[in-house]
């Protein structure tokens, strides 16, 4: 509903008429009453649900921002606005909804001293709210008991320029509304710092005037970032004391009165806590027990009951407590005896005293390549034993029948032992000594060829099974086809004499192949291969214990099956606890012209029978699939409407308790462009997440659909704000507990940006937000990692001015639910780009490690910087390879693997001046980055790209093609750290 208003003067005079626009929307779930909202300063009472209309019109081109100025009550109610602000353009604005809750809270405050305009408040980085005058204001969002919200300042006021301090900016809601947050601005030009010292924990964070809260990373000077104004008052106080060491800070030249100039002389000197190291002695009957604490600090114990060691030791150190002298005729162990001091006392050490018969716990350690120290096995989290040699060993404490051993490394092998490993090494002393302790030492063990056929090999892929048995999967010429070969590595065998030709249709080459395994070890794989006319489907199955059956061709239409690449298929899954495969794939009908979807399973000892499982309304792409954690499957594509011309994105879900397919669904709601290839993430319950582009007839949008279990498929919806250019395709993962995180990038016009953004479960998706900082160049898509905490990391590469390409990060933390302010280039070399791709490892821990290919302006060498979770801060870039003679490392050519350990293992392809070899470096958790070793021993030819594998118990396969000219073509060839 617009108006014509006309304006003019008098006699003769011209006149215009000027276009207004309304501005209203419509109410949802409003129970209470007193509701009233506002737009540019007009109130708008509300009384039920329905559509609303504000009575000032708006020209074009004005802006409005409709916010609530008072929330319902009786009951009380929590009301949010969604597409609450913008400019009016050349039609009344009616999409404006406004929501209301029940049982929600609000948080809010009030602001004091603002003059400025401008100022924009958030909660966790988000929801942001712009405030124009003093007084009350209520955060947008709604609350639920017991969640916590976060208020900072996003933008400070200008003209005048003022700095905005926030008090009691976070908390959690509990059962009230939150009213005391306090925005306090100040027209002040000083600012208040000083220097920290003493510093050597993590988590310092200081205070001024109960806000303004700052973190302290390292020992120097700090600076608070609101400036004050003359005559006001300011007071320095520790917010959080540091932990890991535990630290306790003390604030000197605390508080005092801006007068006339900035403060620089706060002094915070930190001092790391100290703690008592005891616990209690049982069973003692006899004189002479004498305990020991880090192989000193001795402690001569009389009788039964609690000991103190006499020296204290600072947070965060270790403690090893053991037995130095026992006492007559009686033997003592101990339990909980070593471990590190966390902000407390340790009191639980527990001395057992114990008569009669005692036995010895030992072993054979094998693997170590030369003589020396540097293993060290401990017993019982003490009793430690400095191993020299490969042969046998024997603990010095003597245990009593019955007695628990656990025998485990304390300090891995130095070089030129790659790792260590202990089997058999717990159980209880059984009237006899304990001699069968396996600690096994890993180690190179030469370059092998492992097939002999006629033609050049391609790119082999490598699977390995619990025990560490490693099946290999290449294309290879025959000189008139491609096919498929397979050979295996049997632990305590080798490899296979004579490789194994997995298909046996000889009409056509292999491509798309897939290779999965299950947990006992079986393995299948899935081709497209020619036959001259038509592609089919075809599949293979190595059996542990009966070994390879035939090859099937798993489809059973007369149409060619559509090969691998971009947005197509074939794409296959397998359940590895069950062995279940499925496999699905677009196929034309001979003769036809449309492609369908299609799909077979593998289940209880073979194939089944090949289905259409969409309802073949138009021509459509490959498949994505994902199986959830119970073996459910879904499969999402594009296609088209019969006749149209927009890609819709459809999908179907295989049910493993109805054992089948259901009904194809449309899931995406925006008709007005076509999707691209979407992502798709599974948590621990099922529950679906898919992310994808879609054109809405300017740019590409992010959309989302959730897949949630017991209620279908939800609505679509955009989850991306910045509508200034076209996203590409997300990244995804899931943390534990079924939260989402998306990180994407974008073009805002001018450049590529990276943007992330949230589900969290109970709340849906959050606000989209750029998360890289440097704004001079575009970046590049990121690789997305997840620890077992929620703790998500971002890596991706980014131009700079120069222009150069760096390596940037930027982290996700769970427990405060916010990224970090700025994000962190996390290498050091400028003289040249990071070029090809890069990699993130992450372990069970969550500490990570990015290692990427970089150029030095001459020659490109592979770098690699490590997360430690205990220190939380990113080291310093470490160049990882040593042959600095040729023509440097091939970019877009390493692969790495992590055990379970922690401990990475990578191998790339550099040159030498006149070969490409294949190269390897690995870092041991405790010990750091070895040397980098050359693994081929074939100098006559150059390698090609290949693969490694990493099983349980860190054993490492690496295979690759290597090409030998007295042959004239290319070998595979295998190394391992053995």
């Amino acid at each position: 509903m617009f108006s014509l208003t006309a304006c003019g003067g008098g006699g003769g005079g011209s006149s215009r008429s000027v276009l207004t626009y309304k501005v209203g929307g419509v109410v949802n779930g409003l129970v209470g009453s007193g509701l009233s909202l506002q737009n540019n300063g007009e109130s708008l009472p509300i009384n039920s649900d329905g559509s609303f209309v504000f009575g000032t019109s708006l020209s074009e081109g004005e802006s409005y921002a409709v916010s609530v100025m008072t929330q319902p009550d009786n009951p009380q109610q929590v009301c949010t606005i969604i597409q609450g602000a913008g400019l009016v353009q050349t039609q009344d604005i009616t999409n404006i909804e406004v929501n209301c809750l029940t049982g929600q809270f609000t948080v809010g405050g009030t602001v004091s001293g603002l003059v400025g305009s401008g100022l924009i408040l958030q909660n966790k980085g988000g929801n942001d709210l712009t405030v124009s005058g003093n007084g009350s204001f209520t955060l947008n969002a709604a609350f639920g008991s017991g969640e916590t919200y976060l208020v900072t300042v996003l933008t400070h006021p200008s003209a005048p320029a003022q700095t905005c301090s926030v008090f009691n900016g976070s908390g959690s809601v509990s059962n009230a509304n939150v009213s005391n947050v306090a925005i306090s601005c100040n027209t002040g030009s000083s600012t208040v710092g000083g220097t920290v010292s003493g510093l050597s924990g993590t988590g310092l964070v200081l205070q001024n005037n109960g806000g303004n809260n700052i973190s302290i990373s390292a020992n120097g000077s700090f600076t608070f970032s609101a400036l004050i104004a003359n005559g006001n008052n300011y007071n320095v106080s520790i917010l959080t004391h540091p932990n890991s060491p535990t630290q306790l800070c003390s604030v000197s030249n605390a508080s005092g009165t801006i007068s006339g100039g900035s403060v620089s002389d706060v002094a915070v000197i930190c001092a790391t806590e100290s703690y008592t190291l005891g616990g209690t002695v049982s069973g003692l009957s006899a004189s002479g027990l004498v305990l020991q604490n880090n192989n000193g600090d001795d402690l001569p114990v009389a009788a039964n009951g609690a000991f103190i060691f006499s020296t204290p030791l600072v947070d965060g150190g270790i403690y090893s407590a053991t037995v130095l002298v026992h006492p007559t005729a009686q033997f003592c162990s101990v339990s909980n005896g070593s471990g590190t001091f966390n902000g407390a006392n340790v009191n639980n050490i527990s001395i057992n005293c114990v008569s009669g018969a005692t036995y010895s716990v030992g072993g054979l350690v094998s693997g170590i390549a030369a003589p020396g120290p540097g293993l060290v096995l401990q017993n019982n989290g003490g009793d430690n034993l400095t191993i020299n040699d490969n042969g046998s060993f024997t603990f010095n404490t003597l245990l009593s029948d019955g007695a628990g051993y656990n025998v485990t490394l304390k300090t891995p092998s130095s070089t030129p032992n790659v790792g260590c490993s202990v089997s058999k090494g717990s159980g209880s002393i059984s009237s006899a000594n304990v001699s069968d302790v396996v600690v096994t030492c890993l180690q190179y063990d030469g370059a092998q060829k492992i097939e002999n056929e006629v033609g050049s090999t391609g790119t082999p892929v490598l699977v390995s099974d619990s025990l560490g048995h490693v099946t290999v999967v290449w294309p290879q010429q025959d000189g008139a086809n491609l096919n498929l070969w397979s050979t295996r590595f049997t632990i305590g065998i080798g490899w296979d004499a004579n490789a194994t030709k997995i298909d046996t249709e000889d009409l056509g080459p292999v491509e798309g192949v897939i290779v999965l395994i299950d947990n006992p070890g079986n393995v299948t794989v899935i081709w497209v291969q020619s036959e001259g006319i038509r592609s089919n489907l075809w599949a293979r199955r190595f059996e542990v214990g009966t070994g390879w059956g035939g090859a099937q061709k798993i489809e059973t239409g007369d149409g060619t099956v559509l090969p691998r690449g971009g947005f197509a298929g074939p794409e296959a899954v397998i359940d590895a606890s069950s062995g279940e495969v499925t496999v699905v794939w677009s196929q034309k009908v001979s003769g036809g012209t449309v492609w369908n979807q299609w799909s077979n399973r593998y289940s209880g000892g073979g194939w089944g029978t090949a289905e259409m499982i969409e309802v073949g309304a138009g021509d459509l792409t490959g498949p994505s699939l994902v199986i959830d954690p119970l073996g459910n499957v879904t499969a999402i594509w594009g296609q088209l409407v019969s006749g149209g011309s927009l890609l819709d994105l459809w999908a179907n879900r295989y049910d493993v308790v109805n054992g089948a397919w259901g009904a194809a669904q449309k899931i995406d709601t925006a008709d007005d462009g076509n999707v691209k290839k979407p992502v798709i993430v599974s948590d621990h319950l099922g529950n679906l997440t898919v992310v994808w582009p879609q054109f809405d007839g300017a740019w590409d949008n992010q959309w989302s659909n959730r897949y949630t279990m017991g209620s279908g498929w939800g609505t679509a919806e955009k989850i991306e704000i910045e509508d200034a250019g076209n996203v590409f395709a997300a990244k995804l993962v899931v943390d534990a507990s079924g939260h989402v995180m998306a990180v994407w990038k974008q073009n805002d016009s001018i450049r590529d940006s990276q943007r992330a953004n949230r589900y969290t479960l109970g709340l849906g998706w959050g606000d989209a937000q750029k998360i890289e900082t440097e704004d001079v160049g575009s970046v590049e898509d990121a690789v997305l990692v997840v620890d077992d905490f929620g703790n998500v990391t971002a890596v991706w590469t980014q131009f700079d001015n120069s222009p150069r390409k760096n390596l940037w990060a930027n982290r996700y933390t769970a427990g405060t639910g916010v990224w970090n302010t700025a994000a962190e280039k996390i290498e050091s070399d400028d003289s040249g780009d990071v070029v090809g791709t890069h990699s993130v490892l992450i372990d069970s821990l969550g500490n990570l490690t990015a290692l990427w290919t970089q150029s030095d302006g001459a020659q490109n060498n592979i770098w690699a910087n490590r997360y430690l979770i205990t220190t939380g801060v990113w080291g310093a870039a470490e160049k990882i390879d040593t042959e600095d003679l040729g023509g440097g490392v091939l970019s877009n050519a390493f692969s790495a693997g992590l055990d379970a350990t922690g401990n990475v293992t990578v191998v790339w392809i550099q040159n030498n001046g006149s070969l490409w070899n294949k190269w390897v470096n690995r870092y041991v958790v405790g010990a750091g980055w070895d040397t980098a070793e050359k693994m081929d021993t074939e100098d006559l030819g150059n390698v090609a790209l290949g693969k490694l594998v990493v099983d349980g118990f860190g054993r490492v396969t690496a295979v690759w093609s290597q090409f030998t000219s007295a042959d004239n073509r290319y070998n595979l060839w295998s190394n391992r750290i053995d």
